[in-house]
């Protein structure tokens, strides 16, 4: 499902906005937006997805799909008609975290990506991992605990 809100503006031709635009990559939907330096909410755009469970204790998305054509579909519709992208001063996207999507040499997908604290196919080298070096040191060197 994709839906879109919008807050139209007079003519822009006396003024340049300085508009921001965000982002958000989840679990299940791709959330966007496009905000004044005021504050104001000039429009949103959601577009709902899912996991894929290809196996008990498995979770995996499409990255080229979810990841890479949501966020342009997403930026594609905050900037339809009223504002384009010379209007936008800054961007900001973030993801869901730490996941693995091994990719080609030229940086193209080669399995779909593995989505980080959901799947748990890997609890057995997890736990190995934090025995041997412990998961406070591991902490310290990647920012976040294995799961």
């Amino acid at each position: 499902m994709t839906s879109s809100t919008w807050v139209r503006k007079n003519s822009k031709a006396d003024t340049v906005p300085e508009l921001l635009l965000g982002v958000d990559v989840g679990t299940y939907s791709t959330k966007g937006v496009l905000v004044s330096a005021g504050s104001e909410v000039l429009a949103s755009h959601v577009i709902e997805h899912t996991i894929s469970i290809p196996r008990p204790g498995w979770a995996e998305q499409d990255a080229d799909l979810i990841w890479w054509g949501e966020v342009r579909d997403t930026i594609r519709a905050l900037l339809t008609g009223t504002y384009s992208g010379e209007d936008v001063v800054a961007v900001g996207i973030s993801a869901i975290g730490a996941c693995m999507l091994p990719i080609d040499g030229d940086g193209n997908a080669l399995r779909p990506g593995i989505l980080y604290g959901i799947d748990t196919r890997a609890t057995a080298e997890i736990e190995s991992l934090n025995a041997q070096f412990g998961e406070a040191a591991l902490f310290e060197l990647g920012g976040m605990a294995l799961t």
